[in-house]
């Protein structure tokens, strides 16, 4: 017999991605890249290198070929908080 979930949360066209998501987070991958090329800015406000390569590759996993399409994908990936 087949079990069906019943969840409250937003549908997206992702699939498993926030899982992936999930597992370079739990993995410290921006964490690394931080302390391999160091930190950007001085004010604390800028985007840390790990963020623009996680952004770049999850962007590449959902479909975009270049790096505009981050725009259009922006809008999806609001729908969880801590995302981007």
């Amino acid at each position: 017999m087949t079990k069906v979930a019943i969840k409250n949360e937003n549908i997206t066209s992702f699939g498993g991605i926030y899982h992936i998501m999930d597992v370079f987070s739990k993995l410290g991958f921006e964490k690394l890249t931080e302390s391999v090329l160091g930190k950007r800015g001085s004010s604390g406000k800028a985007f840390s290198h790990g963020s623009i390569f996680g952004s770049l590759f999850f962007s590449y996993l959902c479909g975009g070929e270049c790096l505009e399409d981050i725009n259009v994908l922006i809008g999806q990936f609001k729908q969880r908080p801590n995302t981007l």
